[in-house]
């Protein structure tokens, strides 16, 4: 699904961060844009893959990551107390 709205776009980042999906976060993207952080500007699709991989790499593990059997941020999938 494209992204036909500002909205969309949060809601579309949001849905592939949360699934692990680094090809459908970097689609949502055009090829030359410059995402602008404040740690220093990214532009291109390299830089966009490598920064969203470290951020998948980071994030918690979700519900789909422990019924599959993956591993979040670092270690096994552990119950919310």
């Amino acid at each position: 699904m494209a992204a036909k709205t500002p909205e969309d776009v949060d809601r579309l980042f949001e849905d592939r961060i949360n699934a692990g999906d680094l090809d459908g976060v970097l689609a949502l993207y055009e090829p030359g844009a410059t995402l602008v952080l404040p740690e220093g500007d990214i532009t291109g699709t390299t830089a966009f893959r490598d920064s969203t991989s470290q951020m998948l790499a980071a994030r918690p593990p979700t519900e789909d990551d422990c019924d599959e059997g993956r591993p979040g941020w670092g270690g096994p999938c552990r119950p919310i107390q």
